[in-house]
């Protein structure tokens, strides 16, 4: 079984347990497209997924989770309970935090420039030589003289 089997056997039996036939998402797909998600015939996009999911009064994050317990072959609550442990221990390790606009269309490697930039600035404000700044940040001379502030 693949993820996708395993979300539409999850969306199936969801729907079935709720007494709904597949006439309930006529609103916004067919019979026959219901069908194919149901077997895993289809991959789900993420906007069919909500409007399934609120149709059958869960959450997406629901239908996933009792997909990949199943993949997994674990009872739904031990899997629940080990998702919560690493999402939470990915919180406090700052996974989850915000990242500006600014900082996501800069990417990672403008972020960590940005942030060389500032550290540099610091230690010649502090009195430190290129040489000994380098030295500190663990960069290349070449790279601090890049940030290093001439004066006016």
């Amino acid at each position: 079984m693949n993820y996708r089997q395993a979300l539409g056997e999850a969306i199936r039996d969801a729907r079935i347990n709720l007494g709904l036939s597949r006439d309930a998402f006529a609103e916004f797909t067919s019979r026959s497209y219901v069908r194919e998600i149901e077997r895993g015939l289809t991959t789900v996009g993420m906007d069919m997924l909500v409007s399934i999911a609120e149709r059958l009064g869960v959450s997406p994050v629901e239908l996933m989770l009792v997909a990949e317990a199943r993949l997994a072959g674990e009872e739904l609550k031990a899997h629940a309970r080990m998702q919560m442990k690493q999402l939470l221990r990915r919180d406090k390790a700052g996974v989850w935090n915000p990242v500006t606009r600014k900082s996501a269309a800069q990417g990672l490697k403008g972020s960590k420039a940005e942030m060389t930039q500032a550290k540099v600035a610091r230690l010649q404000g502090a009195g430190l030589s290129q040489a000994q700044a380098a030295k500190t940040l663990g960069v290349s001379m070449r790279t601090v003289g890049r940030y290093w502030l001439k004066p006016d």
